[in-house]
């Protein structure tokens, strides 16, 4: 596949930052949908939340949206 060097750059970049991107296997697929079942939040943000619990992370965030899920991971408020 041929990626456009925009694209190259940006996934260059991306490697030098203290992040790991993290695969989804079809189970955390399933604790994201358990979350989102119980919360109205964006799926996406089911997504983080699940994967903070899984590897018992914190979320590092400033969208008042997380506030609903305070009680089930922790979470750094950025100001």
């Amino acid at each position: 596949v041929r990626t456009i060097p925009f694209a190259r750059d940006i996934l260059e970049k991306l490697r030098l930052l203290p992040i790991r991107i993290y695969p989804c296997p079809n189970d955390l697929v399933l604790e994201a949908s358990e979350i989102k079942a119980k919360y109205p939040i964006a799926y996406a943000d089911a997504f983080a939340a699940a994967t903070a619990l899984r590897e018992s992370a914190k979320i590092v965030t400033g969208d008042p949206d997380f506030k609903l899920l305070d009680q089930i991971v922790e979470i750094e408020w950025l100001r």
